[in-house]
């Protein structure tokens, strides 16, 4: 699968997988945040914390899919994780959570800063909200940050763009949601 992008060789999209992890890290420190909060809070090592990263992503993607990495002549880009609700317990600690049992989870949308601004995040959103209609989700939700890019899940400013609606509001990370496309 491609997608356009600003120059003339288009993007190479793919599943994430556990072979992804240094990539994602080299892009973003990466974490286990939203999968395995105890570990987080304990600060483990780089190599624990990827270690335990590709072996969450391998438990998870063999039943489904847990998001998608965009690629440009091999590099990484641009990634979007998602998943039901009960695989990221750490969405039990937001103000305005937990997070609908009946919505597709995004946790982390990141763009190198180079690729922001050409349409990549609102089409890694898209593969997203694909997902959860064939994944048969009602809606898709996320915990954007409202004052600040510098999120995980994004700015508040995509989300609204995009057609989510405040569900439940929150001084800093509200949660956001918009049904799920129909099929076509």
């Amino acid at each position: 699968m491609t997608a356009p992008s600003a120059s003339a060789e288009p993007l190479q999209l793919s599943n994430l997988s556990p072979a992804d992890v240094p990539d994602l890290f080299a892009l973003c420190p990466g974490c286990v945040y939203w999968e395995l909060p105890e570990e987080f809070e304990k600060s483990p090592p780089r190599a624990e914390t990827m270690r335990l990263k590709r072996e969450w992503i391998a438990d998870h993607a063999s039943s489904r899919v847990v998001g998608k990495v965009a690629r440009k002549d091999g590099e990484v880009v641009g990634f979007v994780q998602f998943g039901p609700p009960a695989l990221y317990p750490q969405q039990l600690n937001y103000a305005a959570g937990p997070a609908s049992p009946d919505a597709l989870l995004v946790t982390c949308l990141f763009v190198r800063p180079s690729f922001r601004g050409r349409g990549l995040a609102r089409s890694l959103l898209s593969l997203a909200e694909a997902a959860a209609r064939e994944g048969g989700f009602a809606a898709i939700e996320t915990f954007p940050r409202k004052e600040s890019d510098n999120n995980p899940s994004g700015p508040i400013e995509l989300y609204v763009k995009a057609g989510f609606e405040i569900l439940r509001d929150d001084i800093d990370f509200p949660l956001v949601r918009k049904l799920a496309p129909a099929s076509p």
